[in-house]
């Protein structure tokens, strides 16, 4: 994959990220840094002009990201062991209540994009920065990694056993949407 950066006319800086695939693809960061993904050898010419016919958008999408409430990690060790604690307490609480879906093991660790994750042997992996959002929005990441438990996918199956589990679990995920992980 390769990187190179360029400057529209209309002053939106935008990374362009090369490689085998054949379409083009417009990524806007959180922190408003515009990625382009496309082949190897498309021109330049049609890659800014993909950016003009999307700059409406984009700079919608802008404004929205402007609107985010960033959650950061205390840089201090003593309170991210604190909130490290706090964190697996409360993801503890939520998995109680539902003795059917237990994980092989909870973790609870920095990652940068994803608030949770969960893998095939059973791990569940929780931001660290979830435990400094509301308790119903680290409610919902942890319901969330445990229907992959029982449906490793995002299929109308795993939304309905999420919902089944989580009413109004869709309002949560929006609500969720207003945070970024800084």
């Amino acid at each position: 994959m390769a990187r190179s950066d360029g400057l529209l006319q209309s002053s939106l800086p935008y990374t362009v990220v090369r490689s085998r695939r054949k379409t083009m693809a417009l990524v806007l960061h959180p922190d408003n840094q515009l990625e382009v993904r496309c082949g190897q050898k498309m021109p330049l010419v049609e890659i800014e002009q993909f950016i003009r016919e999307k700059e409406s958008w984009i700079r919608r999408k802008m404004q929205e990201n402007s609107r985010l409430i960033p959650i950061q990690v205390p840089s201090e060790p003593s309170q991210q062991t604190a909130l490290r604690k706090l964190t697996r307490q409360k993801a503890f609480a939520v998995i109680e209540k539902y003795p059917h879906l237990v994980p092989s093991q909870l973790v609870i660790r920095r990652q940068r994009r994803r608030w949770g994750s969960c893998n095939k042997s059973g791990l569940v992996s929780i931001n660290l920065c979830a435990g400094l959002l509301p308790d119903e929005l680290l409610e919902y990441i942890v319901v969330h990694e445990l229907c992959h438990l029982v449906h490793f996918d995002h299929s109308a199956r795993f939304h309905r056993l999420l919902e089944q589990l989580l009413p109004g679990a869709q309002s949560r995920k929006k609500d969720l949407q207003r945070y970024l992980i800084a």
